[in-house]
């Protein structure tokens, strides 16, 4: 059984990624493992909290608070809570190899998944060190049974991010992968496809699929990934990054994208890393 791991801050996209979470939970009939850490001062927690109060004098509350949050968003039926005293982020990372996470889910922060997240955020952290997928859902998203996982690939390391990707499919209970490949008007599509072919021959993958689109050079990589996305529906986007410069070179190609960007699905997000 898989373990789904949610960071909460209290946030209301914390809350509601653990509403995300709690769905995905059950749909897939997993563990879910509600985080919460203290990090002693007021910044994650509701105005009125003592600043630089004792880990063991707010702890109670921190775990009613939680269970409150718990019983109003959640009905999976495997719940459990951690609760730590510390660095966020280190401890984030450190809670995925304790309690055996395969997935972390984690929110957004609304329409500006770019400045707020993949930039010096505890979600950007969790993205750039995580050994498992990251799932980033954006503050006003709500869950949708999942069909299929589109897969945004540059071609380079192809073999290995579907080795990983197909193990991510079978975890979510084997829904289809289609890989996207966005293409240059005077790239060989045939190349491509045989590419493909020959990868998937290999390693004898039933539900993986091609599909190709030509890239518009008149538009920027990231609309082009994020117009295709958002025209499907009950998927998540996948993408793989060696660190969070991948992210900023597909999304900030401009101040126009830098201010009005929003990428309006789930963002699972892969370390390359993690691919030797």
């Amino acid at each position: 059984m898989s373990n789904i791991l949610v960071p909460l801050d209290f946030s209301p996209n914390a809350i509601n990624a653990l509403k995300y979470a709690d769905n995905l939970a059950k749909s897939i009939d997993a563990n879910l493992i509600v985080l919460n850490i203290y990090d002693g001062g007021i910044s994650n927690y509701e105005a009125g909290w003592p600043i630089e109060e004792l880990f063991d004098n707010v702890v109670k509350m921190i775990q009613e608070k939680t269970n409150a949050i718990i019983k109003e968003n959640c009905s999976s039926t495997n719940i459990s809570t951690v609760f730590k005293n510390g660095n966020v982020k280190d401890l984030i990372l450190e809670s995925i190899d304790l309690l055996g996470a395969n997935f972390v889910v984690m929110g957004t922060h609304g329409a500006s998944l770019i400045t707020k997240v993949l930039f010096g955020s505890n979600t950007a952290h969790t993205i750039a060190h995580s050994k498992v997928p990251v799932l980033a859902i954006p503050g006003d998203f709500s869950f949708t049974p999942l069909q299929k996982i589109v897969y945004a690939s540059d071609f380079n390391n192809l073999n290995a991010e579907l080795k990983l990707l197909n193990k991510v499919s079978e975890q979510l209970k084997n829904i289809p992968i289609e890989t996207l490949h966005l293409r240059y008007e005077t790239e060989s599509a045939e190349n491509i496809s045989e590419n493909f072919k020959k990868v998937i021959s290999e390693n004898n993958y039933q539900n993986i699929q091609l599909q190709q689109e030509t890239f518009d050079l008149d538009n920027t990589l990231a609309n082009a990934i994020r117009e295709y996305a958002e025209a499907q529906q009950n998927i998540i986007l996948a993408m793989f990054a060696e660190d969070r410069n991948i992210f900023q070179s597909l999304f900030l190609g401009s101040k126009t994208e830098y201010l009005t960007y929003k990428l309006n699905v789930p963002l699972l997000a892969m370390n390359k890393a993690n691919l030797s």
